[in-house]
């Protein structure tokens, strides 16, 4: 039994890894085509801790999405620039966020997701109950 474990860990992280050289190839090409297009962005959460740290924690993790800030002057270029790039805009889930943008395209056996943003909300919470003021 424990082989078995070990077994489907060892598959596990083998597709950990392979989605997340897929998914840091395309922030990159995705990065290239917004420099080509004179578009500043910055990567976001989960893809920049990534690419920018050494911890296992961050390579162990599979990673979801590409979160991607770019200046609200520069989103329509943005998204025209992710359209040209294969990317459709999945209008259902960005529903009552107010802050960010999602598109996917399909990547081998999965679908490649880039969350466009434009700005960085801040929420104004009790740190001691971890509840947000009112």
């Amino acid at each position: 039994e424990c082989e078995n474990a070990l077994e489907f860990y060892r598959n596990y992280q083998t597709e950990v890894e392979t989605r997340n050289f897929i998914y840091v190839k395309e922030a990159s090409d995705i990065i290239q085509i917004f420099q080509k297009s004179k578009i500043p962005a910055v990567l976001l959460k989960g893809i920049a801790y990534y690419v920018l740290s050494d911890s296992d924690y961050f390579r162990c993790r599979l990673l979801g999405d590409i979160d991607c800030l770019v200046s609200e002057d520069h989103l329509a270029a943005a998204e025209e620039a992710l359209r040209s790039a294969g990317y459709r805009r999945i209008e259902e889930q960005t529903a009552g966020v107010p802050h960010s943008r999602n598109f996917i395209k399909r990547a081998g056996s999965f679908d490649m997701v880039i969350d466009l943003h434009w700005t960085i909300p801040v929420i104004d919470f009790d740190p001691l109950s971890l509840k947000q003021k009112t």
